[in-house]
């Protein structure tokens, strides 16, 4: 985790807490990092009767839109109520929206290359093989 922001500012330990308490519902690799985070700090889950996965988006709880996590251009646009395109992100960084009522925050992610992947890449090559990795959604590209 590379930080969490809150709008308006100060709010970040609810931003944290509402984003552990729906990623704990995920099954979306990015939530696993949020949910470690939220353990590590004590944070309470929130919990919630129902909840909606939106494929490729992320998640909604309630009948209307209480509480949204997920892809940051779907967040703004349900702000807006009209589809939005959002600048680009850093590379080597990840970020998952949340709006809840009056609080929009964003929890920022690292995307760390695991130490294992290169040992893993050189097996690979020592048996003859050409390794191609093809992860996320990033247009950044690095090498190991």
């Amino acid at each position: 985790m590379e930080r969490v922001e809150s709008f308006p500012p100060g709010r970040e330990r609810e931003v944290a807490q509402l984003a552990y308490s729906l990623d704990r519902l995920s099954t979306h690799p990015l939530a696993r990092a949020t949910t470690r985070y939220g353990k590590q700090q004590r944070l309470e889950a929130v919990s919630f009767d129902t909840f909606e996965s939106v494929t490729g988006n992320g998640l909604r709880v309630g009948e209307m839109v209480s509480f949204l996590l997920g892809k940051r251009d779907w967040i703004a646009g349900q702000i807006l109520r009209k589809p939005l395109a959002v600048a680009g992100r850093r590379a080597g960084l990840s970020e998952v929206g949340l709006l809840a009522g009056d609080l929009l925050g964003r929890i920022v992610l690292r995307d760390d290359i695991r130490p294992q992947a290169k040992l893993v890449l050189e097996e690979l090559r020592n048996e003859g093989l050409h390794a191609v990795v093809l992860t996320g959604d990033a247009k950044a590209r690095r090498s190991i």
